[in-house]
């Protein structure tokens, strides 16, 4: 089955980038990803709150953990662009 997802223009390029040194479909690239993500605790932890959340009805809960998530990858994307190439 195939979806079309909308990913962030970063996001793509990178994707692109790998499947063309791994030789790789971008498909398969984000699928592994995908696969990896879902599987650590820290998905599952959010996940379990997300749900509870909003089976609450919590919008506020929802808004809190989105904002969160989007504090910890900024904070994560900004280390990441200080460390030294290698």
């Amino acid at each position: 089955m195939t979806t079309v997802v909308r990913v962030p223009d970063r996001v793509q390029k990178e994707v692109q980038t790998a499947a063309r040194v791994t030789g790789r479909s971008a498909g398969e690239i984000l699928e592994a990803a995908w696969q990896h993500f879902k599987n650590t605790p820290e998905f599952e932890v959010e996940l379990k709150e997300a749900q509870k959340a909003l089976a609450a009805g919590d919008i506020g809960k929802v808004t809190d953990l989105i904002i969160e998530h989007a504090a910890r990858e900024k904070a994560r994307s900004i280390r990441e662009s200080r460390r030294p190439v290698t």
